[in-house]
């Protein structure tokens, strides 16, 4: 399931509005909405509604952009410069430069762990869950470390809340080293997609995919709310954020209509308009509404937990029963915009490929035992995919430094066209070696017993 997300505001909760000024902005926008897509439709070619199956929408696909033409010669040259970067040294050096291993706090009473030591068997602990080719592999290398002493510091330091945090710190020095003339503006928007990965059998939330043809667990890399709920909706514009997903089932799409006798207002939606929204429901559930959405805000209740109580299990819920009704209204917003501009759905589409390229980078690293999850606790699995997270963050840091040491050059920076620019991404590894080194010695030999039939 794809979406992107787009921050809007955060001056809402500094003052939130009445329910009357509330429920006025989102008929406003709704009306704009529903107005500016019905007077435009007829010079939308991409676009058709007609009255198939009770309202159907057509949308024709995206052009492809244009080809970019030199980012091949700079991953040329970051080989050049960085031939088969070993990720254990890309790991060591984001962690030299940014500290993240400081992070881990032991749950032990105290530690007499010297730091350099602490650090060093860190760095190895996290390459061989976020590579998964777990301790034992990682403790055969030479580096003086042994397999006891590494699975003591993973039981001892590496938890969950420590991963988050070093993940965090990475991200944020990131976005500290980017060079805007390169990477333009940094904004709030991300994207979500699922990766499946796979797991054994008696796994309890291992199931079947028929798409990817295979067992395994489906892992979001942000927030696993399939994205396309109304409840989804309703609590991310309460958010200050703007939720577009991608909607895999556009021709089955409905609007709503913001007010009671406007059956014959926007001719050229009525194949796909249907009911208005219920103000009143919002009106009398407002204050219950911006309540969850608060605690969400800071923090003061688990998100699992609130949204739990918004599920199809608790259809008669009136406050679930009101954010669906604001989830209408917003999605309606959301719609109109997609459908009248092509420039937003390519907004949408690129985030989305930039998941999808985070995706394969997934397989890239997490290659041990054949990227498959071979363990049925949950609490390894959560430490398993936040240190196959952190390896990434740490490619990307590392990548960002090396493509800023490329490109300032000018005979680099001038050979770059836009749609160079628009594809640029740190996150690359053809210049990368998660494999560990590899040796070969013709004059050595296995130390096997003579006499044995070959």
């Amino acid at each position: 399931m794809h979406f992107f997300l787009c921050f809007l505001d955060s001056s809402f909760f500094r003052g939130a509005p009445t329910s009357e000024a509330f429920i006025a902005k989102l008929k406003q926008a709704m009306k704009e909405g529903l107005e500016e897509l019905d007077t435009g439709l007829p010079k939308n070619p991409k676009v058709r509604i007609t009255e198939k199956r009770n309202g159907w929408i057509s949308l024709s696909p995206l052009e492809p952009q244009a080809e970019p033409v030199n980012l091949s010669r700079v991953k040329a040259e970051m080989l050049r410069r960085w031939p088969m970067t070993s990720l254990l040294d890309i790991l060591k050096e984001a962690d030299l430069r940014v500290g993240f291993t400081e992070k881990f706090k032991t749950v032990a009473v105290r530690e007499a762990l010297g730091r350099d030591t602490l650090q060093k068997r860190l760095i190895l602990s996290l390459y061989g869950l976020g590579t998964n080719i777990g301790l034992k592999r990682v403790s055969a290398g030479e580096h003086g470390e042994n397999y006891k002493d590494l699975l003591y510091v993973r039981r001892k330091f590496i938890h969950k809340d420590n991963l988050r945090n070093a993940i965090s710190e990475v991200v944020n020095a990131i976005f500290r080293v980017r060079m805007q003339e390169i990477w333009g503006d940094v904004t709030t928007s991300c994207a979500s997609d699922s990766k499946k990965f796979g797991a054994w059998d008696q796994n309890l939330m291992t199931e079947w995919h028929i798409r990817y043809r295979g067992r395994g667990v489906m892992i979001y890399w942000h927030v696993d709310s399939h994205g396309q709920s109304e409840v989804a909706f309703a609590f991310c514009y309460l958010l200050g954020y703007q939720l577009m997903p991608q909607l895999k089932v556009i021709h089955s799409q409905k609007l709503y209509r913001p007010e009671p006798g406007m059956t014959d207002v926007f001719p050229n939606l009525q194949p796909i308009l249907t009911r208005p929204i219920n103000w009143e429901l919002i009106r009398q559930q407002y204050d219950q509404m911006m309540k969850y959405a608060t605690a969400l805000r800071f923090g003061t209740a688990e998100t699992e937990a609130i949204l739990k109580r918004f599920t199809r299990n608790n259809l008669k819920h009136p406050t679930y029963q009101a954010l669906g009704e604001l989830g209408k209204a917003v999605k309606t917003i959301f719609l109109c915009d997609y459908l009248h501009s092509e420039e937003l759905r390519r907004e949408i589409n690129e985030g989305l490929n930039v998941v999808e390229n985070w995706n394969s980078a997934n397989s890239f690293i997490f290659y041990g035992k054949g990227g498959e999850i071979s363990t049925n606790r949950l609490e390894d699995q959560e430490l398993a995919v936040l240190s196959l997270h952190l390896l990434q963050n740490c490619l990307v840091y590392i990548n960002t430094i090396m493509l800023q040491s490329i490109l300032p050059d000018r005979k680099w920076f001038d050979m770059m066209t836009p749609e160079d620019l628009r594809a640029l991404t740190p996150l690359i590894y053809t210049h990368v070696n998660p494999y560990g080194t590899f040796r070969l010695n013709m004059s050595e030999r296995l130390p096997l017993e003579e006499g044995v039939i070959a």
